[in-house]
């Protein structure tokens, strides 16, 4: 509330009561993951809750699909020039062994080395890749580092947006 104050140049306990208000009748949803609390619209903390549903199932049925070898992982580091870090390790060893993968970060933390690394073991089973990312400039700049292409979100699962007039 305090960044929100300054902001709007509001004094912050107003906004912590109005925000408090605004939870009680239902028109912003409070969550506590950790510290602090978050505040949600409700049409997103439902989109969100609902997501994180479907995480959850595809999870439960996990397939693992191979388990890296440390052969395979210094082969890869190989054929890229690479090393990979403790943290890409895990990360690579979780892609191969879960049905589903979401490699996040902030800048320079390795998400292209580590994606690199990732795509290379899929190709060697043998397995068909489709590269996504949320938004254009994303899904550019993954076809950029990996040299395959790759689409935004949307276009990848064909989705037609409109703006309700049709």
């Amino acid at each position: 509330s305090m960044v929100a104050s300054k902001l709007l140049e509001v004094d912050a306990q107003k906004i912590n009561e109005t925000i408090e208000i605004m939870v009680d009748s239902f028109r912003l949803f409070k969550r506590c993951f950790d510290e602090p609390d978050y505040i949600f619209l409700p049409e997103y903390a439902m989109a969100e809750e609902f997501v994180c549903g479907r995480i959850l199932n595809i999870l439960r049925h996990n397939y693992p699909l191979h388990n890296i070898t440390e052969t395979e992982l210094k082969l890869v580091e190989s054929r890229l020039n690479i090393e990979f870090d403790i943290m890409q390790i895990s990360a690579v060893n979780s892609a191969m062994s879960n049905n589903l993968f979401i490699l996040t970060g902030g800048p320079g933390t390795g998400k292209t080395t580590t994606l690199n690394g990732i795509l290379e073991l899929y190709e060697k089973q043998k397995l068909r890749v489709l590269l996504a990312a949320p938004t254009g400039r994303a899904a550019m700049r993954m076809s950029e580092v990996t040299g395959k292409e790759a689409k935004t979100v949307h276009r990848l699962l064909e989705v037609e947006w409109t703006d309700g007039s049709h």
